[in-house]
């Protein structure tokens, strides 16, 4: 759950999993027999392993979720290259005063573009570009517009 971690994304449910293991080590228990007064290891150890299938659950609907956005926000990126941005090519500089808001910061402005060079949209240029009478050292080509 640290900075790094797998379970970043969902550390505040992750901190929550042992104690979720042991209700649900105390559900299976009372199921299995409803006298019990005790939870035994095979019971604790079926329970863990359910957290750990609902830990790696919520991290695959985290990850969805952060796909789905990154693609809509590359959508809005290509939406406004393409009806608003009249240059065979374009900086980050040009994109993150005058695109679309979610590309407002040069890392997600450069983020975005690979997501739209991953797709074919956009080629970075290798050396930078004059774009506007300024040299961008970084710089990529639009599809389908030639300098």
């Amino acid at each position: 759950m640290g900075a790094d971690g797998d379970l970043r994304p969902i550390c505040a449910f992750a901190a929550k999993s042992a104690e979720q293991a042991a209700r649900i080590a105390g559900v299976l228990t009372l199921y299995a027999d409803p006298d019990a007064t005790e939870i035994n290891e095979e019971m604790m150890g079926r329970a863990t392993e359910l957290a750990q299938y609902y830990l790696g659950e919520a991290l695959r609907l985290i990850d969805a979720a952060t796909v789905d956005k990154e693609l809509k926000d590359a959508d809005a990126l290509w939406r406004w290259l393409k009806d608003f941005w009249r240059g065979w090519a374009v900086g980050p500089t040009d994109i993150a005063q005058n695109g679309p808001r979610c590309s407002r910061t040069t890392k997600a402005t450069k983020r975005l573009m690979r997501v739209l060079q991953e797709h074919g949209y956009v080629l970075e240029i290798e050396g930078g570009a004059e774009i506007n009478g300024r040299r961008a050292r970084t710089a990529w080509e639009i599809h389908g517009r030639r300098q």
